[in-house]
C-alpha cells in the first residue's frame, strides 16, 4: 500500500511538473506569436510602402518615356511628311518637339515652302495651337 501511494504521489507530481511546462510552454508560444505578428505586420507596412513607392517611381517612368516616344514619333512623322511632299526645300528646317509641342525652325527658299512645311506640321499634329513657327524665307 505504501508503494503504490508512492508511486501514485509521484505520477501525481510528475504529471502537475509537465502541467506546469506545457502551461508554461503554451504562454511562451503565445507570446512568441504575439510577437512573430507583429513583425510581420510592421515588415507588411515597410513592405507595402516600398511597394508603393517603387510602383509610383515606375508609373512616373512611364510616363516620361511615353512622353519621349511621344515625341519621337511626333517629330519621325513630320519629317517623313516633308520628304512625301513634292518640291519642298525642307533640308534647312529643324523639328523640335518637346512634350507634344512641335517647332519648326530654319529657313526655307519661299514662303510656299514654308506654308508647305507648316502644312506637314499640321496634318501630323492636328492643331497650330502645339505648333510654333520659327521658319524664316531666304530666298
Amino acid at each position: 500500500m505504501k508503494r503504490s501511494t508512492l508511486l501514485l504521489s509521484s505520477v501525481l507530481v510528475l504529471t502537475s511538473a509537465c502541467s506546469v511546462s506545457e502551461d508554461e510552454l503554451r504562454e511562451k508560444a503565445g507570446d512568441a506569436a504575439v510577437s512573430a505578428k507583429r513583425a510581420l505586420d510592421t515588415a507588411g507596412d515597410s513592405a507595402k510602402k516600398a511597394f508603393d513607392s517603387a510602383a509610383e517611381q515606375t508609373k512616373q517612368l512611364a510616363a516620361k518615356a511615353g512622353e519621349k516616344l511621344s515625341d519621337t514619333v511626333l517629330r519621325e512623322k513630320i519629317l517623313a511628311g516633308f520628304r512625301l511632299v513634292a518640291g519642298l526645300e525642307h533640308e534647312r528646317i529643324e523639328v523640335i518637339v518637346e512634350k507634344g509641342h512641335v517647332t519648326l525652325k530654319g529657313t526655307v527658299p519661299t514662303q510656299i515652302d514654308k506654308m508647305k512645311a507648316l502644312g506637314v506640321a499640321f496634318g501630323v499634329v492636328g492643331t497650330m495651337e502645339h505648333i510654333t513657327d520659327e521658319i524664316e524665307v531666304k530666298g
